[in-house]
């Protein structure tokens, strides 16, 4: 209490007031709405307590990346040389066991990779027979001039014209034009394979088809290591087509790549006079 002296010798009190224990409320508050829920990165971005830090995460397990390449070769073509590994040719089936080696002078990593791919598919015994080409053969390009002067294939069948399976209109024009009744296409001169791609490829055939009789199935070595043959490609489809000119009349034998069918096809008219159509 406080205590004053007032005129006239009075003696007055007045009570004190009692202090509060807790502080005067802002004179602006915030309206008494709930605080939005924070997500839990929220919160931990905005928890400031080290004791509740954010531990760095655990170390991922061993991944395999997806690494696209064409190993390097030389040629003188400027996309597919006759010899390619490319992912791209197996969109639709496997590569076939004992791929052929780069040219000599190629660089270090085409070798690596295509006896990596050697060793993987000697090494799995379920892998079955491919039904495509292995690294040759993939260069599907109308035939030059020079190419033409040294097949006498080539000059055979220029300018001739074909049942194929039985429809006519499949004439193999000059310049590697191909025209059939579902449209127009390319043909030219496949690469041959070497003796041992060839020997592999047989080999496979063998035993992929035993129940064909001893040369099993001629398909396979058709189509992975063609000699002596032409492809004709039309249709979004590639074939590989051998010829018979002892037949009468001559015929052919088209293998199409991914898938080994077969159709025959029987000469009508034109084409030269030389040619040979034979293996090793």
């Amino acid at each position: 209490q406080a205590a004053r002296n007032q005129p006239g010798g009075r003696l007055t009190t007045r009570a004190k007031a009692p202090q509060s224990h807790h502080p005067a409320p802002p004179l602006f508050s915030s309206p008494p709405h709930p605080t939005p829920p924070q997500s839990a990165p929220e919160r931990l971005l905005a928890c400031s307590d080290p004791q509740l830090s954010v531990s760095p995460p655990a170390p991922l397990p061993p991944t395999p990346f997806h690494a696209v390449s064409n190993p390097p070769h030389p040629t003188p073509h400027p996309q597919i040389g006759e010899w390619s590994l490319d992912k791209r040719h197996y969109g639709s089936d496997h590569p076939p066991r004992n791929l052929q080696l780069p040219p000599s002078g190629a660089n270090a990593a085409a070798f690596w990779l295509t006896r990596a791919w050697n060793e993987a598919s000697g090494g799995i015994p379920t892998w079955s027979a491919s039904h495509s080409m292995g690294t040759i053969g993939w260069r599907r390009n109308k035939p030059t001039l020079a190419e033409m002067a040294v097949s006498p294939l080539a000059q055979r069948v220029a300018g001739s014209r074909w049942a194929w399976g039985g429809v006519d209109g499949f004439e193999f024009r000059y310049g590697g034009e191909l025209v059939t009744p579902w449209g127009a296409g390319v043909w030219g001169i496949v690469a041959p394979a070497d003796r041992a791609a060839w020997g592999a490829a047989k080999a496979e055939g063998k035993a992929a088809g035993a129940q064909d009789g001893p040369q099993g199935d001629w398909r396979v070595v058709q189509v992975a290591a063609c000699t002596d043959c032409l492809f004709a490609d039309f249709a979004n489809a590639n074939h590989n087509v051998r010829f018979n000119w002892a037949a009468s009349p001559p015929a052919f034998d088209s293998v199409r790549v991914g898938d080994l069918e077969h159709v025959r096809g029987a000469w009508l008219s034109g084409g030269g006079a030389a040619g040979s159509s034979k293996l090793f």
